[in-house]
């Protein structure tokens, strides 16, 4: 029987799942047999079993490389670990010498431990996390060389301390991320706590880089980083979770201590990766939760301690059971059934065939009309879920193998009708209005609460109607932080509930005014700038008092924001039209709402190569050429765009990654400070660009009077 398998090379090998038992032979002599399996997500790759002759176990990746081998005795246990990365491998089983066989059974296991759900490849460049004032966040260096980094603001002078922890020896290094300055490196053993003591001398943006202290080592089990101004300890547990064999869409929940760090009080689970609090954990009871269909999900949990302080805890859940081996079987990680769609993340799916072929297609289709195809895993379909419109829509992965035989699955979804919602909760900005802005599913009044945090009553503000909707407001203190709930016309969705006040904390840091209010469990990323628009002009804003009420059921999340003084473009977005092959220029504005002089200096993002495009600002203001912007001053400046493919026009907007740096005049105190914008969704990360002075070649000619630079990380 074995021998008819016919597995014997990599293009015939048989297709298994993950932590699917594996059953085999090796006979005749020098029988191989080849195993296929897909990694949706970085992690480390267990291989264990054994047999009753000497073997040899080899992992491969998708391009047929040995990753991993090992060579064991008869009825002796194989264990082969290695990092691997998304993509199709391979496991080839043969006898270590090819000078044996035996009629009875291998077996063998496959299983993968999954680094941080929120990792990206490659590991050493994944986006920054953003953390805020007494609230922790766990990091893995999951593999050699990979490094995490966290972002966060100080809204005003204070003393402050990093607090961190890790398993495993750990260099960090804290940069003023505005300026680049180093201001803190320091290497620890493991399990040494770094307290890492810190002044601001103003509103000051931080990053915090951190990567195995010789980058030779990794661990997946986590460590933690606060920031804080009260001196309050990190508060952390594990979550674990068991499914259910029998029903794999049934999982148990409970939490674990994790020394050295100090016990939760309370925490909530968000089961699904979906932001909403499912359900909710008391210390020494285990809860289960029904996922709506099986797949694997991005469980989290926020703990919150007695001082005030909260954590987050996160796990994988494979809630994935055995499946009769038949036909096409398809997965959908992402989106879950039933969840509500709030910002841009690709759709997600895996599949086997079980008739030994390889899947020669995934398709996905959306409300029956086609939206992406790929033919290898890991299978990631983007989708412009805001142009789907606010509502109900159905997704259906669709998987063919090399013999014809198809599988699918569907899942119904619901868009956000408040999608896209910006500015990002906890994002601190500098200039003298806040604008808050998101797409609707339909044309509709813009409204907007808002309020100091933690008072009442409530003020509403409202702007001009649209699809894209956009509320100015005006009246916000600097320094202060202020929550904010944009208003619809339905009631608020479940998928957005806040947390349970069984849970929810209220606790107030005297040095920076900050207060804690029950809010969504959200995580949000920091920007510079006034948050986003729609194309629409500013509506004049009219605040109106609400009374004493508290959350408006009608609404959406709530969020917190911060208002401080410093740079800020004239306006949130800008957009052109490139309709000849020669540069042009548009005019964009900056402003000083501080109270000193600045030195300033612009730097535009680099466009996407397909663009095609060079764009730079030219002139003064440009890079090498900075400029004095006095306290309330307001000038405006050239960006020029030169089209690289004569003849053709472009229409497609690339907007929206321009940056400011800032340095303080001569004549004012205090340290370097820059305010920048963040870059938009396309793709342009934080590069810069070099710029050259010069007027726009005459028509007929080509450019380019821009060079442009690198990426910088």
């Amino acid at each position: 029987m074995e021998s008819e398998e016919r597995n014997e090379t990599a293009d015939a090998a048989t297709p298994v799942e993950l932590n699917e038992p594996i059953r085999g032979s090796i006979l005749p002599i020098r029988d191989v047999d080849f195993y296929r399996f897909a990694v949706d997500h970085p992690g480390w790759l267990s291989v264990s079993g054994q047999g009753p002759t000497e073997i040899l176990v080899r992992v491969r990746d998708a391009k047929r490389n040995v990753i991993g081998e090992q060579g064991v005795g008869p009825n002796t246990l194989a264990g082969v670990n290695i990092p691997v990365l998304p993509g199709e491998h391979f496991l080839e089983v043969r006898e270590w010498g090819d000078n044996n066989s035996s009629v009875q059974p291998y077996s063998m296991k496959l299983a993968l431990r999954r680094a941080e759900p929120r990792e990206r490849v490659p590991l050493r460049n994944d986006p920054p996390r953003v953390l805020r004032m007494g609230e922790a966040q766990p990091f893995q260096i999951d593999q050699q060389g990979d490094r995490d980094r966290f972002v966060f603001n100080v809204v005003r002078a204070c003393k402050f301390a990093v607090r961190m922890n890790s398993p495993i020896e750990y260099l960090v290094r804290i940069f003023d991320d505005r300026s680049g300055r180093m201001v803190h490196e320091q290497g620890l053993g493991p399990g040494s706590f770094a307290d890492i003591r810190l002044e601001a001398k103003g509103p000051t943006r931080y990053r915090i880089e951190v990567e195995e202290w010789g980058n030779n080592n990794s661990s997946l089990s986590p460590g933690y980083v606060m920031v804080d101004v009260a001196g309050r300890p990190i508060v952390a547990e594990e979550l674990v979770t068991a499914v259910d064999p029998a029903d794999p869409t049934r999982v148990t929940f409970w939490r674990k201590e994790l020394p050295p760090y100090e016990k939760a009080a309370g925490a909530g689970v968000d089961a699904d990766g979906d932001g909403r609090i499912d359900l909710e954990l008391p210390a020494g009871v285990s809860r289960t939760f029904r996922y709506a269909a099986e797949g694997v999900y991005a469980a989290s949990a926020l703990l919150q301690g007695v001082s005030g302080a909260r954590s987050f805890a996160r796990t994988w859940v494979e809630a994935i059971g055995a499946a009769e081996r038949k036909g096409v079987r398809v997965l959908a990680h992402f989106p879950a059934e039933g969840q509500l769609i709030q910002s841009d993340e690709p759709a997600r799916a895996a599949a086997i065939s079980y008739a030994g072929s390889k899947i020669a297609r995934l398709t996905l289709a959306i409300d029956g009309r086609p939206a992406g195809i790929g033919y290898t895993p890991p299978f990631e379909f983007p989708v412009a879920w805001q142009a789907l419109g606010g509502g109900e829509h159905q997704l259906v992965f669709t998987a063919v193998d090399g013999q014809g035989n198809t599988g699918s699955v569907t899942r119904k979804v619901r868009v956000s009708e408040y999608f896209d919602l910006e500015p990002q909760d906890g994002a601190v900005l500098s200039g003298s209005t806040l604008k808050i802005g998101w797409a609707g599913p339909r044309f509709g009044p813009s409204r907007v609460h808002y309020r100091p945090a933690g008072e009442i009553p409530w003020q509403e503000a409202v702007g001009e109607s649209g699809v894209l909707r956009q509320v100015v407001l005006t009246d916000l203190l600097p320094g202060k932080v202020y929550q904010f709930q944009p208003i619809g016309t339905g009631p608020l969705p479940p998928s957005t509930a806040v947390l349970s006040t069984a849970i929810a904390l209220t606790a107030t840091t005297a040095a920076l005014d900050v207060t804690t209010a029950p809010m969504a469990l959200t995580t949000g990323t920091l920007v510079d700038a006034p948050g986003p628009d729609a194309a629409a002009a500013q509506a004049p804003t009219t605040p109106t008092s609400l009374g004493a009420g508290d959350i408006d059921e009608r609404g959406g999340p709530v969020r917190t924001v911060t208002r401080v003084k410093g740079l800020a473009f004239g306006l949130t977005r800008y957009g052109a039209n490139i309709r000849r092959d020669y540069d042009q220029r548009l005019g964009v504005s900056v402003r000083n709402h501080g109270e000193k002089p600045l030195l300033v200096k612009l730097v535009c993002g680099k466009p996407p190569p397909e663009s095609h495009l060079l764009v730079g600002f030219v002139g003064e203001g440009s890079e090498g050429a900075p400029f004095q912007l006095g306290p309330g001053d307001e000038r405006q400046f050239m960006l020029g765009r030169n089209s690289q493919r004569r003849g053709h026009a472009h229409s497609k907007r690339y907007g929206r990654a321009k940056r400011l740096e800032a340095r303080r005049g001569s004549g004012g105190a205090g340290p370097r400070g820059r305010a920048r914008r963040a870059a938009d969704r396309f793709g342009f990360g934080r590069p810069a660009v070099e710029g050259g002075a010069g007027d726009p070649p005459a028509q007929g000619r080509r450019g380019p009077r821009w060079r442009v630079g690198r990426h910088q990380p």
